[in-house]
């Protein structure tokens, strides 16, 4: 019987077992992020009940955005979790096969 051995490139697909570790430290970063925001939006609501005229109207034109842009990237961050833990690693190995040659 004509049985040979063959080298064959077979792919193997795969999510890194690192990328659950960087998942779940982005997710910490940003409950961190929405914690740190929080605070931020208190003091802010403070400020701006004791605070009047132009200086209050001005420092709200200055820094107004910036608590929706810092839960923004608290947002960014989770997103960029979910996308580390559905990314693939295809990999390509040898191995050898016997196979009929007839």
């Amino acid at each position: 019987m004509p049985w040979t051995t063959i080298t064959v490139r077979v792919s193997r697909t795969f999510v890194p077992p690192e990328a659950s570790a960087l998942a779940a430290q982005l997710r910490r970063t940003a409950g961190e992020i929405r914690r740190e925001s929080g605070d931020l939006r208190s003091t802010w609501d403070g400020l701006d009940q004791t605070w009047d005229g132009v200086s209050n109207d001005r420092f709200n034109l200055e820094f107004g955005p910036r608590p929706g842009q810092v839960d923004g990237l608290a947002e960014w961050l989770e997103a960029a979790a979910g996308d580390l833990e559905r990314t693939e690693v295809t990999i390509w190995e040898t191995e050898e096969r016997v196979v009929w040659v007839g």
